[in-house]
């Protein structure tokens, strides 16, 4: 029988020809074993795939098998007689005859071993891609650098998982019979999870890179000797982190360290988990896209390179216009990002990776921090947003920052922490809202409704309608007896007050000019 690859032949016509590996017994045992008893499927559908086979019948088979396998029809060689004697791929090595022929090496090599087989088969078939590539890579090395070769390397490397993981059949659920179930982990509960990327916006100035740093810090530390060492009075997971700083030198970085390390009580010889990447003035382009397609640069496997030296389970790039080499509105290509670079090392690192970015004017004018395309909210699994609090008619306190979850897969989004900046840190007013912050709901509340009652006293109507200009925040957050409140507070309150009952909307007004104000249910 003739295998359905192609050798790889050298160059120098003087040199034997590669014949690629391929275990023909392995893929007429797993075959087999299936014909068989179906039930064998199920167990080995997610190692192997029909264009891993590399004998063309077998594949052939393979896919008839899978087809008839998932409508739940019986497949043994008396059910498959008439196809297999019409069908163009098998007539050369017997037809329905081959079929029997498969299931006596089943029974003479023990059928029960059908998942040993498919891993026989997955590993040659791994085996011809990667010299494929490696043939490739020659082929082309005279005129290309080191580094070059390297990232073109990983780059080939990461297309055949991801061709790999695309080939394969979904999961059966049985599978997990009795199995115990996985533990959403985080780096900061629930705000920055494990094995995803999370992306943090903030406009220039706002203070991303000092939060991070703090964030950073935080994990450094010993939770025996600093118990009090959090991040925003959150506890956070222990462990190392690289700071990759795009727009920082390192004196930048070590002035803003060391106010920190006074307000943590810590000193330098307490960070040897962080490593520092200053970068201010350096090209750390990690992904570009040539001829339209995604391309990792060298500069990303040498970034990855060191953090898996630094055995980091947390890094930050800051900020993603640095390390983004393409059309931020390009919603393709920002999910391709996204996927190939963060999430990529997240996986890699079983950890967490942060992009710190810019929002848009209308990200920003919408409260969302959202920039570009809707690909970048769509790809990041957690998306963070510190803005300063707003109000129309006075100048916003410019120490006061707002750290709003907008997106996350693992936790209700929405949540808020508010905070100060002091002394060169940032310091939280309040816990963070959310389970935490229950309590904390119920007092903003209470601020609410006594506002309420204040402004009902003036004879000052206020409005649920968020484009009225009498819009309860928005007016609220100008009272001096706002206790440390925002506008995103108040609409919190207000919202969840409307569907507790204790307020509700009142007409007043002329006939002919009709208009309604919040009231307290009494």
């Amino acid at each position: 029988m003739v295998a359905n690859v192609m050798p790889l032949r050298s160059s120098d016509e003087n040199r034997p020809v590669y014949i690629p590996r391929l275990n023909q017994e392995a893929e007429q045992g797993l075959l087999g074993a299936i014909l068989c008893d179906n039930r064998y499927f199920h167990r080995i559908a997610g190692i192997v795939s029909e264009r891993q086979f590399g004998i063309g019948v077998h594949a052939r088979l393979w896919i008839e098998l899978a087809r008839r396998v998932a409508v739940g029809s019986l497949a043994n060689p008396v059910t498959l007689k008439a196809w297999a004697d019409s069908d163009e791929a098998l007539k050369p090595v017997g037809g329905a005859g081959y079929l029997a022929q498969l299931v006596k090496a089943a029974n003479s090599l023990d059928g029960s071993a059908a998942e040993d087989y498919a891993r026989i088969v997955a590993d040659a078939a791994e085996h011809r891609a990667l010299i494929h590539i490696t043939q490739e890579l020659l082929n082309g090395s005279d005129t290309l650098s080191g580094a070059e070769i390297r990232a073109r390397l990983e780059n080939k490397l990461n297309e055949l998982d991801m061709q790999s993981a695309a080939r394969l059949g979904g999961i059966d659920p049985r599978a997990f019979e009795g199995l115990p179930v996985p533990v959403r982990e985080f780096i900061v509960t629930p705000w920055i999870p494990r094995r995803r990327a999370t992306g943090l916006y903030g406009i220039g100035g706002a203070g991303k890179s000092t939060l991070m740093q703090m964030l950073c810090t935080s994990c450094a530390l010993d939770p025996i000797k600093f118990p009090h060492a959090n991040w925003l009075g959150l506890p956070v997971r222990h462990c190392r982190s690289v700071l990759l700083f795009a727009e920082d030198d390192v004196d930048e970085m070590h002035a803003r360290q060391n106010e920190i390390n006074r307000a943590f009580g810590c000193t330098y010889d307490d960070l040897g988990a962080m490593l520092w990447l200053p970068r201010l003035g350096t090209d750390v382009t990690l992904m570009k896209f040539e001829s339209g397609q995604a391309v990792r640069t060298p500069a990303f496997f040498e970034l990855l390179r060191i953090i898996k030296a630094h055995r980091a389970e947390l890094t930050v790039w800051d900020t993603l216009t640095d390390v983004f080499g393409g059309a931020e509105i390009d919603r393709r290509q920002a999910r391709e990002f996204v996927q190939l670079c963060p999430a990529y090392v997240a996986r890699k690192i079983q950890g967490g990776v942060i992009c710190a970015g810019h929002p848009s004017l209308a990200g920003i004018n919408s409260g969302t921090g959202s920039s570009g395309s809707t690909g970048w909210d769509g790809a990041f699994r957690s998306r963070l947003y510190l803005s300063s609090p707003k109000a129309e008619g006075q100048v916003p306190e410019s120490d006061e920052r707002i750290l709003t979850r907008v997106k996350s897969n693992w936790a209700k989004a929405g949540e808020t922490i508010t905070m100060n900046w002091r002394e060169g840190v940032f310091v939280a007013d309040r816990p963070a809202t959310g389970i935490i912050g229950s309590m904390e709901r119920r007092t903003c509340e209470e601020v609410f409704l006594e506002l309420l009652d204040q402004v009902a006293a003036e004879n000052q109507p206020v409005s649920s309608n968020s484009r009225a200009g009498n819009y309860a925040p928005k007016l609220f957050v100008k009272r001096p007896r706002r206790e440390g409140f925002g506008k995103l507070d108040f609409e919190g309150a207000m919202h969840r007050l409307f569907d507790a009952g204790k307020i509700f909307n009142l007409d007043y007004g002329r006939k002919h000019d009709a208009r309604t104000r919040i009231a307290r249910r009494l």
